[in-house]
């Protein structure tokens, strides 16, 4: 998430339904560090290094806090969004 926005705006409303929330800085932007999601966030240093540590447990991934995290994931996905 860009560091002139909120983490508890998407935090808050998922409160209860996230077995997991990890944060990863949003290459070339000031992100906010891994402090600003709270003690129970984990920290990955890039989208790659988050979704390899994700658990095997077939549980569906959200990413969220940012459009430009979003397009880097579509990005590195080979996907172009329409």
């Amino acid at each position: 998430m860009l560091a002139n926005r909120y983490p508890q705006t998407i935090i808050d409303p998922l409160e209860g339904q996230l077995a997991s929330l990890t944060a990863v800085p949003i290459e070339g932007s000031d992100s906010h560090g891994e402090a600003a999601f709270g003690a129970h966030a984990s920290w990955a240093p890039d989208v790659a290094s988050a979704l390899n540590g994700l658990p095997g447990d077939g549980l569906p991934v959200l990413i969220a806090g940012s459009l430009y995290l979003a397009g880097k994931v579509l990005a590195a996905n080979g996907e172009v969004p329409t």
